[in-house]
């Protein structure tokens, strides 16, 4: 029985900020996959070859001799074949004639696309041509990333769940939760009896991380998320080079670093937003330097802010002396005018279009961005200003924080199953064999290549060695990651071939992706595919909402002197007390132990 519904969920959206796209695939065919891997693995096992005819000097061989090598005899009976076997249904696609079979999806439709001339799912060609190649009809129910958590907590009050959910398990806020209150179904035994293509490859040995985050701590599949078949943080720290080099300054590394570098610019450039930051989740971008963890779940929809492990042990980052001195260094720059002056109310809409006016205006030194938007800033400003220079840059630390350059705080593999992005199939869905069969066709060649590339003559074309490559239409577009998830079904669960884009990027573009993988590692992250159970979720649902907003308020009054950090923190730390921030860490604490005990 779904129990309490609208009350739980309504808790856990307050937790649940930034919300999941659709996505989707293609069937199994002769074109090439983008992943040369796969090719193999995603197929259905052929037949073995038949054996060769026996040699007539063999086959005279006395009984003597064959009785005398009993181990050679043995050796040429067939061998047991290694590795996992997919032993359920392959799909065939079509499924149906085009158009016989329906489901229902409901999802966050990216605003952005109406950017590149797309309004829904239902008018996108590559969705068209997913269609007529399942032979499946989808109707999407699309809502807005600003109201997504609201919607699906009222959706699922309303037992309105459509068959396929994005996000399901992000909006939650439990996997484990979602499943139990019959939300969504758990897909583990549907998956091996329908999904041969995706069981393939999830139970490929190089992608054991990815398996390991796929299930939750009580064995689980309550989404389907893609893989990819490389990964690197694109996102990071990014300054204006051409002032580095004719103010004559290092490239910064440690705090106190940014510090000199961030004045300098303030007085020689005059600028109002020295260090742009847009929002509290890209302030959060700063703190791991510091040995802590900063909040930025709170707008990514997770529910695990500010936890994390050291040896074992779970922490809260907002009890951390690090986090405190964290604050007063961010109070200090706020005080000279290095931050931007409204970087807590600012939004991030996650496509910059807020912060490009301030970029290529010169109005500030360094900021966080998508390292694809290094070359087309600069095309841009060149124009007027031809020694305009952008260079990713490490994030700062504190010898006195953090033991070494490196942070520890980052997930090095894709998206998890407790994370916002995945689809999941509902427990309103009367035809789960069609949408496992369904999913299952992103993860064959052909749906690799309609999730990585789109649709030949549109978004790709094949070049003379025989792999596909963006095609113009694509790349000379407004902005090339819009025309990706309008023209390609990137945001769908497939096997995502990491590097596609990598050879649209200039030289210092890759050179920031490398500086931004150099600097990070997961040695204090909790493990992706660690969850709640339901009565876990629950008991921290009720307590962390309220902590998180009272903690988010006293810090941005913190950072700008409306509290005062010496006189103030030790009352901070009373009502995270009272407000049971403890019980919260022990909750934390008991999955984690159970995840150690359970995974080994």
């Amino acid at each position: 029985m779904k129990k309490s519904i609208l009350s739980l969920l309504l808790v856990c959206g307050l937790l649940l900020g930034l919300l999941a796209g659709c996505g989707s695939g293609t069937p199994a065919g002769s074109t090439p996959a983008p992943a040369e891997s796969v090719q193999e693995s995603a197929a259905e096992p052929a037949e073995a070859p038949a054996a060769e005819p026996e040699a007539p000097e063999a086959a005279e061989a006395s009984e003597a001799e064959a009785s005398a090598a009993p181990e050679e005899a043995s050796a040429e009976e067939p061998e047991e074949p290694e590795g996992y076997v997919y032993s359920g249904e392959w799909a065939e696609y079509p499924l149906a004639e085009p158009g016989t079979l329906n489901l229902t999806m409901w999802c966050e439709f990216p605003g952005f696309l109406n950017m590149v001339g797309l309004d829904s799912y239902n008018n996108m060609s590559v969705w068209k041509a997913a269609e007529e190649a399942t032979g499946v009809h989808v109707d999407f129910t699309e809502v807005s990333m600003m109201n997504a958590s609201e919607q699906f907590s009222l959706m699922c009050a309303a037992n309105d769940m459509k068959d396929i959910l994005g996000g399901a398990t992000g909006y939650y806020g439990s996997s484990s939760g979602a499943i139990e209150e019959e939300i969504i179904i758990n897909l583990a035994e549907p998956a091996e009896q329908y999904m041969g293509n995706y069981m393939t490859i999830l139970n490929d040995p190089k992608y054991a991380s990815y398996k390991d985050m796929a299930y939750n701590s009580e064995g689980q599949l309550a989404s389907i998320n893609s893989i990819s078949d490389d990964f690197k943080p694109t996102t990071g720290a990014q300054i204006r080079k051409d002032w580095l080099e004719k103010l004559n300054l290092d490239v910064p590394e440690t705090y106190d670093d940014w510090e000199e570098v961030l004045k300098a610019f303030h007085t020689e450039y005059n600028c109002g937003n020295t260090l742009l930051l847009s929002g509290v989740t890209q302030f959060d971008n700063l703190i791991s330097g510091y040995g802590t963890k900063g909040a930025s779940e709170a707008s990514m929809g997770g529910n695990t802010v500010n936890m994390y492990q050291v040896d074992g042990v779970i922490r809260n980052g907002y009890q951390d002396d690090s986090y405190r001195a964290y604050l007063t260094m961010l109070h200090r720059w706020y005080e000279e005018g290095l931050l931007s002056p409204d970087f807590i109310t600012a939004s991030n809409d996650g496509s910059q279009n807020n912060m490009d006016g301030t970029i290529l205006s010169g109005d500030t030194g360094i900021w966080f961005s998508q390292g694809n938007f290094i070359s087309q800033y600069e095309q841009q400003a060149q124009v007027t200003e031809p020694d305009f220079a952008i260079m990713g840059i490490a994030d700062p630390w504190s010898p006195e924080w953090n033991d070494g350059p490196v942070t520890h705080f980052t997930q090095m593999s894709g998206g998890s199953q407790g994370s916002a992005g995945g689809l999941s199939v509902s427990t309103n869905c009367e035809d789960v064999e069609t949408a496992c069969k369904w999913l299952d066709y992103f993860w064959t060649e052909d749906g690799q290549l309609l999730c990585n590339y789109g649709i030949e003559g549109e978004g790709f074309a094949y070049g003379p060695d025989g792999t596909p490559h963006f095609s113009d239409f694509v790349l000379s577009g407004f902005n090339l990651q819009f025309m990706m998830v309008g023209y390609t079904l990137s945001g769908a669960p497939s096997l995502q071939d990491f590097d596609k884009m990598f050879f649209t990027y200039s030289d210092n573009v890759l050179e920031a992706f490398d500086t931004w993988a150099a600097c990070v590692d997961d040695k204090y992250t909790l493990p992706a595919s660690l969850s709640l159970n339901t009565d876990q979720s629950e008991r921290y649902s009720l307590i962390f909402g309220d902590i998180t907003t009272m903690a988010q308020e006293r810090i941005g009054r913190f950072i700008t002197g409306e509290l005062d950090i010496e006189k103030d923190w030790d009352q901070f730390q009373a009502d995270l007390t009272q407000m049971k921030l403890d019980e919260c860490v022990a909750i934390y604490q008991e999955a984690y132990d159970e995840y150690v005990a359970s995974h080994g």
